[in-house]
């Protein structure tokens, strides 16, 4: 059976990270999602090519690996790639293709292991259901399993929630790639 991709969450000092390792439905196929991560390092100049539409997630082919990702609404979407740590953020790229409502591209230099998360850029129109913050970094929707514990905390949310209005909207990045420039 192809492995598939999973994407786990866990909190460091100034915020998360996302780890993507080859799994299967039933959960992390024998992988550490913390200290299993592979020698080999993602560069900071990779090399995306269109890939596909399908399957929806990170699906790892054996030379590299498939992104896609739902969203029928957004003006772009970025793959976020971490070092090897998850703290830092490395390079940002735009995914390339857009088919049938999915964002895509194929990244030959990622292997299981590859810490990555998305931003997704549109428009912020809550009254029209439309919520989109690229400020927040997103864990990958079609993920098998996640890894890691949520801390809930303000900064979190789309929206400035302690204002009491949700129809705001929140620029904090809560994560330590705020800095990281695209």
């Amino acid at each position: 059976m192809q492995p598939y991709f999973s994407a786990a969450v866990s909190r460091n000092v100034d915020g998360w990270r996302l780890f993507a390792g080859p799994s299967r439905n039933e959960g992390i196929a024998g992988m550490n999602a913390l200290t299993d991560l592979p020698k080999t390092p993602v560069t900071r100049k990779s090399r995306l090519r269109e890939g596909l539409p399908f399957p929806l997630g990170a699906t790892w082919n054996g030379l590299g690996v498939n992104f896609a990702l739902f969203s029928a609404n957004a003006t772009k979407v970025e793959l976020c790639l971490f070092d090897s740590d998850g703290e830092h953020e490395i390079e940002r790229i735009a995914l390339p293709e857009f088919t049938d409502e999915v964002w895509h591209g194929f990244l030959p230099d990622a292997r299981p292991g590859t810490i990555y998360g998305y931003r997704v850029y549109g428009p912020y129109e809550p009254e029209n259901g439309h919520r989109f913050n690229a400020n927040k970094l997103l864990l990958d929707p079609y993920a098998k399993a996640l890894q890691g514990r949520l801390e809930w905390n303000p900064a979190l949310f789309g929206y400035a929630m302690g204002s009491g209005d949700d129809l705001t909207f929140d620029k904090r990045a809560p994560c330590s790639c705020r800095n990281a420039g695209s």
